[in-house]
């Protein structure tokens, strides 16, 4: 509350309602820039906003800038009033795209950088159903309605708006149809090692344009890569990563599955558990601070550690994420035969279980306490 800040985050996230909830209108002059007419004035002119800030009630401490990547050279103003007058800025984005493509100012040192997701299993409590996050995602709206064709079709229109919003308006892609193609089929393989080749051929488009396209997905925030483990970065970033997206309700919408329930014990249901614990851990360690790195490691053999966490001055974490509700040596001997290969490193199933237990080296635990484990 005491410094100027950015908050990134897809659309729906509910940046605006978080500032709204914590900053009153006595404490804070908010600037919609989806507001056209705002749009519009700024965007000719951007140092009105110096006219405008100071056209603001004494007791607004906060100046909030609503969607500023529409209008990146604002943020030259933005820095001289923080220079300048001392004022403090809130300023939130669902895309750095246009901000990187501008080389805008991004206040280095000026402002602090925070990222908001679709809701955590903690930010619920006891509103949190496994069942429903699996099928329809967490983003905000989808929680708190509970009509479940409203929930269908806000689903479909945000994925129609994030094309005709994001894509069109920024004037991302020359073709939109292609990159419509693109995103279903990446909604197909998420979470699983990205082939750009391969999925050029299903699009029929080339590589290097795949490879563009994934880059539009994490820079508007839908989505991220998990790379593969490896003690040298430079092989890191030479090996194919997974692609993740941020949130399973746009997943199975882009999959056109969202009205079917997943159903426990399939490959779907194992999928999307491990895309939505995946997802809990990188949110957490977000809004924890921590900063762990994340990676995965495939063998040869096709076996699989599917998270490595590096924690600064503690043990690196094996990861393995099951669905099953049962856990024998079956499930933990990958975990079991790397431990030698990772000195002073500690191996953690975690899974639909209700108890926990240890098997050889392996911990296993109900996923809630597993998550407590990686962050305590």
């Amino acid at each position: 509350k005491n410094s100027s800040f950015f908050i990134f985050g897809q659309r729906g996230v509910g940046k605006s309602s978080f500032l709204r909830s914590t900053f009153s209108e006595s404490q804070s002059l908010t600037l919609n820039l989806l507001d056209s007419r705002l749009f519009l004035q700024l965007s000719k002119e951007p140092w009105k906003l110096r006219e405008v800030v100071a056209g603001r009630k004494a007791e607004q401490s906060l100046v909030i800038i609503d969607e500023v990547q529409k209008i990146p050279e604002l943020l030259d103003e933005v820095h001289l009033l923080i220079e300048e007058q001392k004022i403090n800025f809130g300023l939130t984005g669902s895309s750095s795209r246009k901000l990187k493509k501008k080389g805008a100012n991004l206040l280095a040192g000026r402002a602090l950088n925070f990222r908001l997701y679709p809701l955590t299993h903690t930010e619920l409590g006891d509103d949190f159903s496994l069942k429903n996050i699996l099928q329809w995602g967490a983003l905000p709206k989808t929680i708190t309605e509970k009509d479940e064709s409203l929930k269908e079709e806000y689903l479909y229109s945000y994925v129609s708006t994030y094309l005709k919003e994001e894509i069109l308006q920024e004037q991302t892609v020359r073709d939109i149809e292609p990159f419509s193609r693109f995103l279903e089929v990446s909604a197909q393989t998420n979470g699983d090692i990205v082939s750009y080749e391969n999925l050029a051929k299903d699009i029929k488009i080339t590589g290097p344009s795949v490879k563009n396209y994934f880059q539009i997905l994490e820079d508007t925030l839908l989505g991220f890569y998990l790379q593969p483990y490896h003690t040298s970065l430079r092989k890191r970033h030479r090996s194919a990563p997974k692609f993740y997206f941020y949130d399973l309700g746009i997943v199975r919408t882009l999959q056109n599955t969202i009205r079917q329930t997943p159903v426990e014990g399939t490959y779907e249901y194992g999928m999307l558990f491990e895309s939505f614990l995946i997802n809990e851990i990188i949110r957490l360690n977000e809004y924890y601070r921590k900063r762990f790195s994340f990676s995965y490691l495939r063998f040869s053999n096709d076996k699989e550690i599917d998270l490595i966490i590096e924690r600064p001055g503690k043990s690196t974490l094996l990861i393995e994420i099951k669905s099953r509700e049962e856990i024998d040596e079956r499930h933990t001997a990958t975990l079991e035969s790397c431990l030698s290969d990772f000195p002073g490193s500690e191996a953690i199933l975690v899974s639909r279980t209700s108890l926990a237990s240890k098997i050889g080296k392996v911990l296993v635990l109900p996923w809630k306490e597993g998550i407590q484990q990686i962050f305590e």
